[in-house]
């Protein structure tokens, strides 16, 4: 009974200094030091798309900034928001996004206000109705 015990010891001991123990945690949130609620103004290079607002998500860009990637979002849902949004911005092309910082921080929202704004860098800032 007792060498029964000490070879299993042994195999548990090989097992976790093998594998290790493992330690769970939050994922980290982006440290871009964007506050939510704020406005912000960012310039970024489209990446990618996000392109599920028809399923009550989100159409957004994905920018690559100099504060890491941010998504610029034009949608929300089925309802187009009140800022402005360029015609046929493609992946690629740099923008300038004018929005709100939403509680997750990598994420800036036109659709609150009028004044805000996804525009391609160089064109001229719109001016709300």
């Amino acid at each position: 009974m007792r060498f029964k015990l000490t070879v299993l010891f042994v195999v548990l001991t090989a097992t976790i200094s093998a594998c290790g123990l493992f330690e769970f945690s939050e994922p980290a949130l982006p440290q871009n030091n964007l506050t939510p609620g704020s406005e912000v103004s960012l310039t970024g290079v489209v990446v990618d798309t996000i392109d599920t607002c028809a399923a009550d998500g989100i159409c957004a860009y994905v920018l690559d900034t100099a504060i890491g990637e941010i998504d610029a979002i034009w949608a929300e849902g089925m309802m187009r928001c009140e800022g402005t949004l360029a015609e046929d911005i493609s992946i690629g092309e740099e923008v300038q996004v004018f929005g709100l910082v939403q509680d997750d921080t990598s994420q800036v929202s036109i659709c609150a206000m009028n004044d805000h704004y996804i525009i391609r860098s160089g064109e001229p800032t719109p001016i709300p109705d």
